[in-house]
């Protein structure tokens, strides 16, 4: 089994951020998805936009899994 490959995207509007997922699995398996936005809040849709409370950065986790393995990566959103 391959391992998958975690990335996304973001757009800040104020302080609400849209998160686009981009990670890909290279033998096409279903993947599932854990948002982690460093304000004890989360989120498993593959994409997902978010309201935050306070003008600040956070460290914004996605952690991608096929069933077998799993990859995370760390972004930082300056608001």
């Amino acid at each position: 089994n391959l391992p998958v490959i975690a990335d996304f995207t973001f757009e800040v509007t104020d302080k609400t951020v849209t998160f686009t997922n981009t990670s890909t699995d290279p033998e096409n398996q279903t993947l599932t998805y854990e948002w982690d936005f460093g304000d004890f809040n989360t989120d498993t849709q593959e994409h997902t936009t978010h309201t935050f409370k306070d003008n600040r950065t956070y460290i914004i986790k996605l952690e991608v899994s096929d069933g077998h393995t799993y990859k995370s990566v760390h972004k930082k959103v300056e608001l």
